[in-house]
């Protein structure tokens, strides 16, 4: 039988799940990405996401069953996968990802949205194409480029979660607002973000 690894190669970033607790509560708490390399076809069996995971599809075929529905993703695709959503993916040899795991977390008490999208939003809508790629291409290769070892990691946390927070918030902007759960489309402001952004690199 064989095993995930003999159908893809993964490069991972550097996790930061032990450290949810260890700063302030943000709305998006960035847990890690990869880059993934299909090396063989094969499936990545049925399971119920933990955390909310953004799927980046660059080159070749990649489907996936989510909640029950079939979807495609071409080049340049991209789809939200919510936690607690049953999730299977198709892969293709040839196929080339970038995933992004991440957390919602309330700034108070009891002000956590159920979801990111909008009541009765069907699993097909969670898919969107991409077409200003040299932005997202931008952010995440400085997401991957600050992957540096350090004793605990604790000191890249803040920068790597501000580029995620741009890349996500970016990612809002380009659903239809009535696709996005009013909590959520409420409170994007890519300018705030943008400045953030340049203030942790600077």
């Amino acid at each position: 039988m064989r095993t995930p690894q003999d159908i893809i190669k993964v490069k991972s970033s550097k996790n930061y799940l032990s450290l949810i607790n260890r700063v302030e509560d943000f709305h998006i708490r960035y847990v890690d990405s990869n880059h993934t390399v299909v090396t063989s076809d094969g499936v990545w069996d049925s399971h119920t996401q933990v955390s909310y995971e953004i799927i980046l599809l660059n080159r070749g075929k990649y489907s996936c069953l989510l909640d029950g529905c079939e979807i495609e993703l071409n080049p340049w695709d991209m789809l939200i996968v919510q936690a607690g959503q049953r999730h299977e993916d198709f892969l293709y040899k040839g196929c080339s990802m970038f995933a992004f795991h991440f957390h919602l977390l309330p700034a108070s008490e009891g002000k956590l949205p159920p979801s990111i999208f909008a009541p009765g939003v069907k699993p097909f809508q969670q898919k969107l194409h991409l077409e200003d790629k040299a932005f997202f291409l931008f952010l995440i290769r400085n997401l991957i480029s600050q992957n540096r070892e350090s004793k605990d990691g604790f000191e890249y946390f803040h920068l790597h979660n501000a580029i995620f927070g741009v890349i996500f918030r970016k990612i809002l902007l380009l659903y239809p607002k009535n696709i996005l759960h009013e909590t959520i489309s409420s409170q994007i402001n890519t300018k705030m973000e943008t400045a953030k952004i340049y203030s942790v690199f600077s």
